[in-house]
């Protein structure tokens, strides 16, 4: 038996303490240059990875290229992975602890420089700047010089008459769910594309866009983040909400009146808060939700151990992702099931004012919801949301990377599409083609994708 070598292209698929052989074809990731390759040694490209030295089943890395930390070659156990990384893929560090990050970029664990703590509070309070300049600016405008209200009241009409808020809005949800493509779709993007999507991430308002290194706060986990994502823009609600309650009293005491209770009442100053608040409802609505449903989705390996996708460190069924679907299903309660019930309880109480076009402070409220379309479609911004619900979360559930999910998706991109041109539900014919044309790009990209994952 020690004579019969497998040929050049070829191993021996039977384990050593087999003694036989049985030769294979190589597979598709494996760099069979030399005669009498057996399953141990069964060399791996760069950018391939397996379980362990008794693995057939060569998996492409996420990172594959040049600089990826599935380095290639043959090793006794999992990957083979660059020094200092191990686990799926190799993107878990050895040492799980505040001393390191991972560093997808590099692909590798970087030691953790500097005090990060200042960073995130640098650009914490930068946010938090920006927000307190427009709310002065918002307070303050009408003492402003004549000119630059004349020139901000200029640029206001021009706005409105262009209906920038709808266009702005309709681009905001096709880059939403553009930014989520490769991680909910598990697809591999040419470099350039993938960097054109990173750089409209912020619009999902993702700390992790920003780039700081949160694992050297010992926040860097998938949980971590899911709960971030979750609560901060509770805490912005909250703080806005707030803000419109206590500012009464603010100018009650700058103008030394005692009464300042009185200045202002909590259901006007309440309703004063809901355009604010519905439009962050909008932007965090299928940022929450994507995080979510990612917490269900799981990856199973040819050692029998599967891991969640979202966070290679975290192995499925374990206590650790027992915590983390906990968060999920809060999260998917308060925002996509919140949410949407909400939207509907606010339109079904504004309902009789607009169909009779008599505006009452609360449908003067809810234009962001519905003033860019026609009475009879007014539920139409909720039907918006649900599609991008199921194209950012519920496509998460089935089967990632595979041709099935792209396809489905498509399908309902497809017949959203194709009611949307049915119903016209838009005021503005401009707005229904631009809404279409987002639409049909979503749709070619989508049906590109099906297509590139086709073997």
């Amino acid at each position: 038996m020690e004579q019969c070598l497998c040929n050049k292209g070829y191993y021996n698929a039977r384990s050593a303490a087999n003694n036989s052989v049985e030769c294979a074809l190589c597979p598709v990731g494996s760099a069979c240059v030399e005669a009498g390759t057996s399953l141990a040694s069964l060399p791996l490209k760069v950018g391939y990875y397996r379980t362990g030295s008794d693995s057939d089943d060569l998996r492409r890395c996420p990172d594959a290229g040049v600089d990826s930390g599935c380095v290639g070659g043959v090793s006794g156990g999992e990957g083979p992975c660059r020094q200092g990384l191990e686990g799926p893929y190799c993107q878990v560090c050895e040492v799980r602890d505040d001393s390191v990050y991972y560093n997808a970029k590099e692909s590798s664990c970087m030691p953790c420089e500097g005090n990060a703590l200042l960073t995130v509070l640098v650009v914490v309070g930068g946010c938090a700047g920006v927000a307190g300049l427009l709310s002065l600016w918002m307070r303050l405008r009408h003492r402003l010089p004549l000119r630059v209200i004349a020139m901000a009241g200029w640029l206001w009409r021009l706005y409105t008459q262009l209906s920038l808020r709808a266009k702005i809005k309709q681009m905001m949800s096709f880059y939403q769910v553009a930014t989520r493509i490769t991680e909910v779709y598990d697809l591999e993007l040419p470099g350039a594309v993938v960097r054109l999507l990173e750089s409209f991430d912020i619009i999902n308002i993702n700390i992790e866009a920003l780039g700081l290194p949160l694992q050297c706060l010992g926040l860097g986990s998938y949980g971590h983040s899911l709960a971030f994502t979750m609560f901060a823009p509770l805490l912005l609600a909250a703080a806005y909400a707030l803000y419109h309650l206590a500012w009464p009293c603010v100018e009650a005491l700058l103008a030394r009146d005692p009464r300042c209770l009185r200045r202002g009442r909590p259901k006007e100053q309440l309703m004063a808060a809901l355009p604010g608040l519905l439009v962050l409802s909008f932007l965090v609505f299928p940022m929450v939700s994507s995080a979510a449903f990612r917490a269900f989705s799981c990856e199973g390996f040819s050692n029998g151990r599967s891991f969640l996708r979202a966070d290679y460190a975290i192995e499925c069924g374990t206590a650790d992702h027992r915590l983390v679907q906990s968060i999920a299903w809060l999260g998917i309660l308060l925002y996509p099931v919140g949410i949407s019930v909400v939207y509907a309880v606010l339109l079904l109480a504004a309902r009789p004012a607009l169909v009779q076009e008599k505006p009452t402070a609360l449908s003067k409220a809810l234009g962001f919801l519905v003033r860019d379309f026609d009475v009879q479609f007014m539920w139409w911004e909720l039907l918006m949301a649900w599609r991008q619900l199921w194209l950012v979360g519920f496509a998460v559930l089935i089967a990632p990377g595979s041709v099935q999910q792209l396809v489905i998706s498509f399908l309902v991109s497809l017949v959203y599409m194709l009611i949307c041109a049915v119903a016209m539900p838009f005021k503005d014919k401009v707005r229904v083609g631009l809404g279409l044309g987002l639409g049909l790009g979503l749709r070619l990209g989508l049906g590109l994708a099906t297509t590139l994952t086709q073997p």
